[in-house]
């Protein structure tokens, strides 16, 4: 699917799903989940993949859910954004799900470009059921976001000259190890930790800031 510059795609619970077969999904304009009252064991996100799949977001492109701008389960997903994912609920799913701007099922790739924001509440990215890896060099999270990237399986993340991973709990967490790699003119700050890695081994090459700001 290819959504141009100036297109506006809306759905209520998905604004595009592809359920049995990996999906392909590029993005210049507005692809958006409208419902903003779903109830526990729904989705709601801007575009569902149910089977795996890659989704490129443009820069100026829109992608937004309630719950995840975009979620991809089941099988691997790849996702590259120059523009804004969000998920743009305010407090803890009501099943207990994770609010994420990028939420990969079963592990995969995700790179956000220069002048690129993927945010949520839970977290800007979430990575599980296999290893991930995330490249940045535009803004994951905000001042309201719990964790900037959380690798669940392990993996790596790369923080550009330019990026900043933010967040009021942790930047960057590692659940099973992991490396993360902050270049000079790169930022990783949180109310809490930086970077935290724990069940596995976990490596953190520093050429930036990488802060816990709470006293």
């Amino acid at each position: 699917l290819s959504n141009a510059a100036g297109g506006v795609i809306a759905g209520s619970r998905r604004g595009v799903e592809a359920e049995h077969n990996a999906g392909t999904i590029a993005n210049a304009g507005t692809i958006i989940a409208t419902d903003t009252t779903a109830v526990a064991g729904t989705t709601v996100a801007g575009v569902y993949l149910g089977a795996g799949g890659t989704v490129t977001n443009a820069a100026t492109a829109l992608i937004s859910g309630l719950w995840q701008g975009v979620y991809v389960s089941a099988a691997a997903g790849t996702v590259v954004n120059a523009g804004t994912i969000i998920a743009t609920e305010v407090s803890a799913s009501p099943s207990g799900g994770v609010v994420a701007g990028v939420y990969l099922g079963q592990g995969g790739a995700v790179t956000n470009q220069a002048g690129g924001l993927i945010s949520g509440f839970s977290g800007g990215i979430y990575i599980g059921g296999a290893a991930g890896t995330v490249a940045n060099a535009g803004t994951i999270g905000d001042a309201d976001t719990g964790t900037g990237v959380l690798l669940q399986a392990g993996g790596e993340v790369t923080n550009q000259a330019g990026g900043g991973i933010i967040a009021v709990g942790g930047g960057v967490v590692l659940t099973m190890g992991g490396s993360v790699s902050n270049a000079a003119g790169g930022t990783i700050s949180a109310g809490y930790f930086g970077v935290y890695s724990h069940g596995g081994p976990g490596t953190v090459v520093n050429e930036g800031w990488i802060a816990g700001t709470d006293s």
